[in-house]
Protein backbone atom coordinates (compact mmCIF):
# COMPACT_ATOMS: atom_id res chain seq x y z
CA UNK A 1 0.00 0.00 0.00
CA UNK A 2 1.31 3.46 -0.90
CA UNK A 3 1.19 6.00 1.91
CA UNK A 4 0.81 9.71 1.36
CA UNK A 5 2.21 10.90 4.68
CA UNK A 6 5.08 9.77 6.86
CA UNK A 7 3.66 11.30 10.03
CA UNK A 8 0.55 13.10 11.28
CA UNK A 9 0.79 14.97 14.60
CA UNK A 10 -2.42 15.29 16.63
CA UNK A 11 -2.43 17.97 19.33
CA UNK A 12 -5.51 17.76 21.56
CA UNK A 13 -5.91 17.67 25.32
CA UNK A 14 -8.79 15.20 24.99
CA UNK A 15 -7.45 11.62 24.80
CA UNK A 16 -10.80 10.38 23.45
CA UNK A 17 -10.63 12.88 20.57
CA UNK A 18 -7.06 11.80 19.83
CA UNK A 19 -8.18 8.17 19.85
CA UNK A 20 -11.09 8.78 17.45
CA UNK A 21 -9.00 10.92 15.12
CA UNK A 22 -6.20 8.35 15.13
CA UNK A 23 -8.74 5.69 14.11
CA UNK A 24 -10.03 7.90 11.27
CA UNK A 25 -6.52 8.57 9.99
CA UNK A 26 -5.37 4.97 10.30
CA UNK A 27 -8.51 3.65 8.59
CA UNK A 28 -7.75 5.88 5.59
CA UNK A 29 -4.45 4.05 5.06
CA UNK A 30 -2.84 7.38 4.13
CA UNK A 31 -0.36 7.80 7.01
CA UNK A 32 2.51 5.61 8.12
CA UNK A 33 2.58 7.04 11.64
CA UNK A 34 0.16 8.99 13.84
CA UNK A 35 1.57 10.71 16.91
CA UNK A 36 -0.85 12.11 19.49
CA UNK A 37 0.12 14.54 22.23
CA UNK A 38 -2.16 16.16 24.80
CA UNK A 39 -0.72 19.68 25.10
CA UNK A 40 0.91 22.44 23.15
CA UNK A 41 4.04 22.07 25.30
CA UNK A 42 4.30 18.37 24.39
CA UNK A 43 3.86 19.26 20.72
CA UNK A 44 6.70 21.79 20.93
CA UNK A 45 8.93 19.18 22.57
CA UNK A 46 8.05 16.71 19.83
CA UNK A 47 8.80 19.21 17.04
CA UNK A 48 12.09 20.18 18.72
CA UNK A 49 13.08 16.51 18.90
CA UNK A 50 12.17 16.08 15.21
CA UNK A 51 14.30 19.10 14.35
CA UNK A 52 17.29 17.42 15.99
CA UNK A 53 16.72 14.31 13.87
CA UNK A 54 16.59 14.04 10.12
CA UNK A 55 14.14 15.92 7.93
CA UNK A 56 12.22 12.67 7.45
CA UNK A 57 11.24 12.72 11.14
CA UNK A 58 9.19 15.91 10.68
CA UNK A 59 5.39 15.52 10.55
CA UNK A 60 3.73 16.23 7.21
CA UNK A 61 0.48 17.37 8.83
CA UNK A 62 -0.45 18.85 12.19
CA UNK A 63 -4.04 18.73 13.47
CA UNK A 64 -4.36 21.31 16.25
CA UNK A 65 -7.07 21.83 18.86
CA UNK A 66 -7.60 25.44 19.92
CA UNK A 67 -9.07 25.16 23.40
CA UNK A 68 -6.51 23.44 25.59
CA UNK A 69 -5.49 24.21 29.18
CA UNK A 70 -2.06 25.66 29.79
CA UNK A 71 -1.34 26.58 26.18
CA UNK A 72 -4.07 27.16 23.63
CA UNK A 73 -3.62 26.28 19.98
CA UNK A 74 -3.10 29.96 19.21
CA UNK A 75 -0.42 30.21 21.92
CA UNK A 76 1.23 27.10 20.49
CA UNK A 77 1.42 28.73 17.03
CA UNK A 78 2.77 31.98 18.55
CA UNK A 79 5.42 30.05 20.52
CA UNK A 80 6.53 28.16 17.42
CA UNK A 81 6.87 31.44 15.52
CA UNK A 82 8.84 33.10 18.35
CA UNK A 83 11.18 30.10 18.63
CA UNK A 84 11.43 29.84 14.83
CA UNK A 85 10.38 26.22 15.16
CA UNK A 86 9.41 24.85 11.76
CA UNK A 87 5.84 23.65 11.47
CA UNK A 88 4.63 20.90 9.17
CA UNK A 89 3.71 21.99 5.62
CA UNK A 90 0.01 21.74 6.49
CA UNK A 91 -1.41 22.89 9.82
CA UNK A 92 -5.14 22.37 10.26
CA UNK A 93 -7.21 23.57 13.17
CA UNK A 94 -9.42 20.72 14.44
CA UNK A 95 -11.74 22.10 17.09
CA UNK A 96 -15.20 22.13 18.61
CA UNK A 97 -15.18 25.93 18.49
CA UNK A 98 -18.00 27.45 16.51
CA UNK A 99 -16.78 30.95 17.29
CA UNK A 100 -16.64 32.90 14.01
CA UNK A 101 -13.65 34.84 15.40
CA UNK A 102 -11.65 31.59 15.58
CA UNK A 103 -12.49 30.75 11.97
CA UNK A 104 -11.60 34.27 10.82
CA UNK A 105 -8.35 34.20 12.77
CA UNK A 106 -7.49 30.81 11.24
CA UNK A 107 -8.25 32.14 7.75
CA UNK A 108 -5.85 35.03 8.34
CA UNK A 109 -3.09 33.12 10.13
CA UNK A 110 -0.13 32.45 7.80
CA UNK A 111 0.62 29.02 9.30
CA UNK A 112 -2.96 27.69 9.21
CA UNK A 113 -4.10 25.96 6.03
CA UNK A 114 -7.49 24.63 7.10
CA UNK A 115 -10.20 24.79 9.76
CA UNK A 116 -12.15 21.64 10.63
CA UNK A 117 -14.69 20.92 13.32
CA UNK A 118 -14.58 17.83 15.48
CA UNK A 119 -15.06 14.99 15.00
CA UNK A 120 -13.14 14.11 11.87
CA UNK A 121 -13.94 10.87 10.07
CA UNK A 122 -11.82 9.04 7.48
CA UNK A 123 -13.69 10.78 4.61
CA UNK A 124 -12.95 14.19 6.18
CA UNK A 125 -9.28 13.26 6.44
CA UNK A 126 -9.22 12.14 2.79
CA UNK A 127 -10.85 15.45 1.76
CA UNK A 128 -8.24 17.39 3.75
CA UNK A 129 -5.46 15.52 1.96
CA UNK A 130 -7.01 16.24 -1.45
CA UNK A 131 -7.52 19.96 -0.67
CA UNK A 132 -3.84 20.33 0.14
CA UNK A 133 -2.48 17.98 -2.53
CA UNK A 134 -1.22 15.53 0.07
CA UNK A 135 -3.11 12.53 -1.31
CA UNK A 136 -1.60 10.12 -3.79
CA UNK A 137 -3.65 7.41 -5.41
Amino acid sequence: MSHSLRCVLLVDDDPAANFLHRLAIESSGRAENVVAVTSGAEAIQYLEACQQQSQSAQPDLLLLDLNMPGMSGWQFLDTCAKQELPLPPVVSILTTSENPDDRQRADQHPAVADFLTKFMEAADFEALLRRHALAQD
